[in-house]
């Protein structure tokens, strides 16, 4: 298989994620007496004629967040717009001026910055859910890759990573690498993907003999996939502020305790291997 790396380079960072619009228009409020710890409030659910809130979500939250965005509509009828791409793009684009209510990272760096920028707002701030980053190749590869030191061998042409710059599992598998001294020995074999999804979908096609991606991606794509082993890293830890500039403040405080403490929330983060706090 022939591969061209320059293919695989970053493209415009300005790129808009994919936006996937949930208007709901017919949703069911909560019971009265739900034992769980999220409680509906009446005074700001929607009504049908409000505006949506507008959640950008990091890449590896896609699935998840496709279905807690109905799942919130369907207890306080406010409908949802969601936005995904890498964590680092997210915060560019609320930076450059675009609309944005909530933002969901997969690492706290972004969101230390979008602080130190004021453009989140610190108070409201809360980690939901946890991951692992892993490394893993295709499952009917004839590259055998038992451990993270046979990258260095010269039948591994290719290792998709995300890019450090904008994607936290970059972040996270540069981290790892730089503790085991592979990272510079590595660096030319690195093909750095926009997105941890992207680099899942090079090592699912083939175009690559391995990439470091999330245990929740994995878990996608486990069919696909051989688990070689997991990265020891700082904790990957998915925290959700809302941003400063939103103009959808109670409705966004109310999307943060469902993400928390509503029963549906976290049955759905279980579901796409999540560890929740």
């Amino acid at each position: 298989m022939t591969i061209n790396p320059l293919r695989y380079r970053i493209g415009p960072r300005r790129r808009i994620g994919q936006i996937l619009i949930f208007a709901l228009l017919v949703a069911a409020g909560c019971k009265e007496d739900a034992p769980d710890k999220f409680q509906e409030r009446k005074d700001i659910t929607g009504d049908g004629g409000n505006s949506a809130l507008l959640i950008s979500a990091a890449s590896s939250l896609t699935n998840a967040f496709q279905e807690l965005g109905p799942a919130f509509t369907s207890r306080t009828k406010i409908p949802v717009i969601l936005n995904f791409g890498a964590s680092g793009q997210m915060l560019r684009q609320i930076e450059q001026g675009a609309p944005a209510d909530i933002l969901a990272s997969a690492d706290m760096n972004t969101v230390d910055e979008g602080i130190r920028k004021s453009l989140l707002d610190r108070s409201r701030m809360q980690f939901f859910a946890r991951n692992e980053l892993l490394l893993v190749t295709p499952r009917d590869s004839r590259v055998r890759v038992p451990n993270v030191y046979w990258l260095l061998r010269d039948n591994v042409k290719h290792v998709a990573i995300g890019d450090p710059q904008f994607v936290p599992a970059g972040r996270y598998a540069k981290w790892a690498l730089e503790e085991l001294q592979l990272y510079w020995l590595l660096e030319r074999k690195l093909i750095p993907a926009n997105s941890v999804r992207q680099a899942l979908q090079y090592v699912v096609s083939g175009e690559v003999e391995a990439a470091f991606v999330y245990r929740t991606d994995f878990k996608l794509k486990e069919d696909s996939l051989e688990l070689i082993q997991a990265l020891r890293t700082p904790p990957i830890a998915y925290p959700a502020i809302l941003v400063r500039k939103s103009k959808h403040r109670k409705q966004s405080i109310l999307f943060l305790e469902f993400l928390r403490n509503a029963p549906e929330a976290r049955a759905i983060l279980d579901k796409y291997g999540f560890v929740h706090d």
